[in-house]
């Protein structure tokens, strides 16, 4: 298999011979070029594709043309396929994509400058074209105003009027008039409108980005306000043990009431009996009613007693305690103890 260079150099002077005289790279067969190369598969391929291209150029699919001569170019590479830049300048020019119209005649001229500097020897249709893509290039530059989108520090891609976007650093020719360019895309996307003339140039940059604004937080919640306190007082038990002391203490009174008012009714008796040995026993009955009645007054008393006790203890007993007032707070803390029954 040959080398890639022997490859494409067959490439262009097969797929040049098709081209018309009047827009396309020209070349004779070269030299040595014999029927062994021109039946190499990969050199068929290449040229076949390349007549493809020339056939949608000529039916005026000219989108189609660009495809198929771009993926030839990307092939051969710049050195062997340098004629074909001029084909694909034409084809971009009849597409209307002056921007890359312009590029390609420039490529094409700056590549016979390099090579006429070098002291290579110059077909008369080379030089000829030559002269075609520079006189291109001095219309459009005349008819056209031309967008240099600046690159700037940061890379970003740009689009003008929605084209295809590209890698900012390059130059667009357009139509006089209004235009958009957008630089990134998204949210982050920033658009410079101009205004352009003909045969004018116009630097265009990415505008500075908008500064990044924090959220703003929300204000601190207000302080709470301070915590206050009251002291109360901790009983040593519930009120109501009170209540039923006093209860069950006025309760035992009716024992001692009972006995009592038996012991006076005997005592009655007594005094209405007229029989001396009833009278005696009347006195005994009475002693002894009147003795259990006293006895009785012990569960009262003992009662009474206790209860009041208890009542002293719950209102001086316990301890004094700090308890939040107005919400919830920790429990109260003990601050002292006054005194205990």
């Amino acid at each position: 298999m040959k080398s890639r260079s022997e490859l494409a150099r067959v490439i262009v002077i097969v797929a040049c011979l098709s081209a018309p005289a009047a827009a396309w790279a020209q070349q004779g067969p070269a030299e040595g070029a014999g029927a062994a190369e021109e039946e190499d598969p990969e050199v068929v391929a290449l040229r076949e594709r390349f007549r493809a291209g020339m056939d949608r150029y000529k039916a005026g699919a000219y989108a189609e043309a660009i495809v198929i001569w771009e993926s030839v170019y990307r092939t051969i590479g710049r050195e062997k396929g340098y004629r074909l830049t001029f084909n694909l300048a034409r084809a971009y020019d009849a597409y209307g994509d002056s921007t890359r119209a312009a590029e390609r005649y420039e490529a094409y001229v700056a590549e016979v400058a390099r090579r006429r500097d070098r002291g290579d020897a110059l077909e008369e249709a080379v030089v000829s074209q030559e002269t075609d893509a520079k006189s291109r290039l001095a219309e459009l530059a005349k008819t056209r105003g031309r967008l240099r989108v600046l690159a700037g520090d940061n890379p970003v891609e740009a689009s003008v009027d929605g084209a295809e976007p590209r890698l900012a650093g390059f130059t667009a020719y357009v139509l006089p008039g209004r235009h958009v360019v957008t630089f990134g895309s998204g949210e982050a996307a920033r658009r410079v409108d101009v205004e352009v003339e003909a045969g004018r140039v116009l630097d265009v940059s990415a505008p500075a980005a908008a500064p990044v604004r924090e959220p703003e937080k929300p204000p601190p919640p207000p302080p709470p306000p301070p915590q206050r306190f009251e002291t109360v007082r901790d009983r040593p038990f519930p009120a109501y043990v009170l209540w039923i002391g006093a209860g069950v203490t006025a309760a035992s009174l009716v024992i001692p009431a009972l006995t009592y008012s038996r012991a006076l009714g005997v005592f009655d008796e007594h005094e209405a009996s007229r029989d001396p040995d009833e009278r005696a026993r009347l006195a005994n009955d009475y002693f002894s009613a009147r003795s259990t009645a006293y006895a009785t007054l012990a569960v009262p008393a003992t009662l009474g007693a206790a209860t009041l006790g208890l009542t002293a203890f719950y209102f001086f007993g316990g301890s004094d305690k700090l308890v939040p007032v107005g919400g919830a707070g920790p429990t109260g803390a003990t601050v002292g103890v006054r005194g205990a029954f």
